[in-house]
């Protein structure tokens, strides 16, 4: 889910709504100036968690930092998407060969 702020100075982060189903999410892979988080984790119909997924590099550690991570906009999605009453939505960054068991499940022997 892709995320874009107002045009006025002091307008907030919120998801890019959909051209066809007004007030819902757009599902569009890419939207020009939003930032898309890898997983966007929504329960009781409020944004709880970001995650931006980082994946082993060939030569050695993970995939770096994307622009919106650089530049904070991850942190000031969630601030935004914050509601009073609620606990303060969290920003994750998953190291897939740390945190996943990838084999888990798996037939493979």
């Amino acid at each position: 889910m892709s995320y874009k702020k107002g045009e006025e100075p002091d307008s907030k982060y919120a998801p890019v709504e959909s051209r066809t189903k007004p007030g819902m999410p757009s599902t569009a892979p890419v939207v020009r100036g939003a930032p898309r988080p890898d997983v966007s984790w929504w329960q009781d119909g409020a944004l709880s968690e970001l995650w931006e997924m980082k994946f082993p590099k060939a030569g050695g550690g993970v995939d770096g930092k994307t622009n919106a991570q650089r530049g904070g906009a991850y942190e000031e999605i969630a601030e935004d998407q914050s509601q009073p009453g609620r606990k303060p939505v969290k920003v994750k960054e998953i190291d897939v060969a740390k945190d996943c068991d990838c084999n888990k499940g798996s037939s493979a022997s």
